[in-house]
């Protein structure tokens, strides 16, 4: 086989790999979530802080899934009032396996997760967040009003 330019690369993941990937579903595989009083009179402003720990891929003949976690924390000094973590799997399909060979299909794996797939996932983390916060009984837009630090 001959060696691809980079830009030939691009043309055919654009135009074999990314036109024949579909998001099928995102399935959460395990979720813990704790909210305290979050309206308690504090002087000092909650501070919150978002992890995603890196994630890992599953080949199939015919798509791909992406694990990640991510964790939601905050508090005001030393007293926590939110724990929320949550690991997911996105999963895709590709329809078009023999258009790309196996070498060529686990790099463009890669690259898309660290773009595409991740967007979907960060995506459904932020409204998943939101649904676990309002299920506790607090308003649905209450993030905005909290201070990240990070």
């Amino acid at each position: 086989m001959t060696k691809l330019h980079e830009r030939d690369k691009i043309k055919l993941y654009n135009e074999k790999f990314l036109a024949n990937v579909e998001l099928t579903d995102i399935v959460v595989i395990e979720s813990k979530s704790k909210l305290f009083n979050i309206f308690e009179k504090e002087k000092d402003k909650i501070e919150m802080s978002i992890h995603l720990t890196p994630f890992s891929v599953k080949l199939f003949s015919n798509g791909f899934s992406v694990e990640i976690s991510f964790k939601l924390d905050g508090g005001c000094q030393e007293k926590k009032l939110v724990k929320l973590h949550a690991r997911v799997s996105a999963i895709y399909s590709y329809t078009k396996p023999d258009e790309v060979n196996s070498k060529l299909y686990k790099e463009f794996v890669r690259i898309y997760c660290k773009s595409s797939a991740l967007t979907n996932i960060v995506g459904f983390f932020r409204k998943y967040s939101l649904d676990i916060i309002t299920a506790h009984g607090y308003p649905r837009f209450i993030l905005p009003l909290i201070k990240f630090s990070n």
